[in-house]
């Protein structure tokens, strides 16, 4: 895994940035919207351009705001522009330029960050083609592009890797997706900027903060952990239409690309149904878990069992993921935080699993044993023979007669007897009963 260089997007609000984000990432991870600030946090991505690759971040929309959500996030495009390698610059090639677009060139010129002015919507009969109007922001490298029908990308991509410079490869063993999910302001994109020791996402105290699926790499013992950070997931019915609901589809998506899901739980306000939904949908999903309560460092009046008390409550209202590691975090001091990463590594690598069919079949031979299974029908199933057959999720196959006899208390039984003699925590694991007899 090479340490990239990192390429930002500026620009004022309906620049066309986001349009720009998805065609270089041949994605549609950013939400794009008319709606004036839609794009708050940092969207990033991996571009690979003739064997070239970079990160590309998407940055919100410079302009002057009373929204104090908007404010945070125009007030974080400085230092990310310092950490960024070049600057690619938007502006609206079908209208004029505004003191927006002076006050951002200043910003970015005072940085002395190498830049790509960047004029868009070249496929517009009302795009102005005088370079030289568009050189009184100062800058030298001037390109044209339609970002919403691909016009100059190409080009620009050509442009961009020439001018990035080329870093040195770090040597990373393996690579592990990790999605953070949750009610909004449950503390994810705190926990994302602490992990990652950056402010990528946007913090607030103010619920749907977060809208884009925010990442971040974070590198730990030879080990790459891509970090997700998701929209909050409210109850179905009080999700509302546009760009929340993108919001929600975009985290399901997350979901299903993950490795490992962390689940996180606001430690004031406790367990609730909706978190209870949500891990219900990674465990529908058949991903790893690990619950995270987060915000510990807000809990008053703690003393030395309280942690324990709490941890034994929220475990017992999950016992249908009784297999999922629990942890308690703060976000804000960093506490239990390289816990969580050594958690991440033990997690990730028994999704791996291997295990022997000799010890499988004496696992199934005492759990039968100990309980076989019930009688229906005046049939008696009866199960011979286990072998894993596949991972991620972890699956076994189980052979035996009159399979389809097997209830599903019966299967938890049997799942609950590998996972506490093969300690599979917070990996999912799949049964499957087969016929011993081949169907004619």
């Amino acid at each position: 895994m090479k340490a990239l260089s990192r390429v930002i997007i500026v620009g004022q609000p309906n620049v066309g940035k986001s349009v720009l984000f998805n065609r270089l990432t041949h994605s549609n991870q950013a939400i794009t919207s008319h709606v004036a600030h839609t794009t708050r946090d940092q969207n990033r991505a991996v571009v690979k351009h003739d064997e070239v690759a970079f990160e590309l971040v998407d940055s919100a929309g410079f302009a002057k705001t009373t929204d104090e959500l908007n404010k945070l996030a125009i007030s974080l495009i400085g230092s990310a522009i310092e950490q960024s390698d070049l600057v690619l610059f938007v502006v609206d090639g079908t209208s004029e330029l505004n003191n927006n677009d002076l006050k951002l060139s200043k910003l970015v010129l005072k940085s002395k960050v190498n830049t790509i002015l960047l004029i868009n919507k070249l496929d517009k009969k009302e795009f102005m083609d005088d370079e030289n109007y568009f050189r009184k922001l100062g800058f030298e490298n001037i390109m044209r592009a339609s970002a919403q029908n691909g016009q100059g990308i190409s080009e620009l991509l050509s442009t961009i890797i020439k001018v990035i410079p080329r870093k040195k490869a770090v040597k990373i063993k393996e690579s592990i997706k990790v999605a953070l999910l949750g009610r909004p302001n449950v503390g994810k994109s705190a926990l994302l900027n602490s992990l990652a020791n950056e402010d990528i996402a946007l913090v607030s105290d103010v619920a749907g903060t977060t809208r884009d699926v925010n990442s971040a790499e974070l590198r730990y013992k030879d080990t790459l952990i891509d970090l997700f950070d998701t929209a909050g997931l409210r109850r179905r019915g009080k999700i509302s239409a546009g760009i929340e609901f993108f919001s929600t589809t975009r985290t399901k998506a997350a979901i299903d690309k993950a490795d490992i899901c962390l689940v996180l739980i606001d430690a004031i306000e406790g367990l609730s149904k909706q978190d209870e939904h949500i891990i219900g949908m990674v465990k529908e999903a058949q991903k790893a878990l690990i619950v995270v309560v987060t915000k510990w460092d807000a809990v008053e009046d703690k003393d030395e069992n309280l942690m324990a008390y709490m941890g034994n409550q929220i475990s017992a209202n999950l016992q249908y993921v009784w297999w999922a590691p629990l942890i308690f975090t703060s976000a804000n001091d960093k506490q239990n935080l390289e816990k969580l990463k050594q958690l991440l590594l033990e997690v990730n690598g028994r999704i791996n699993t291997k295990l022997a069919t000799t010890k499988l079949n004496e696992l199934l031979r005492e759990a039968v044993n100990k309980q076989p299974p019930v009688t229906t029908k005046g049939y008696h199933a009866k199960l011979n023979y286990i072998t894993q057959t596949g991972n991620n999720p972890i699956e076994f196959s189980i052979f035996g007669t009159h399979p389809d006899l097997i209830h599903f208390s019966y299967s938890r039984y049997l799942e609950n007897q590998i996972r506490k003699n093969f300690e599979l925590i917070g990996v999912p694991i799949k049964l499957v009963f087969k016929s011993k007899y081949k169907e004619k």
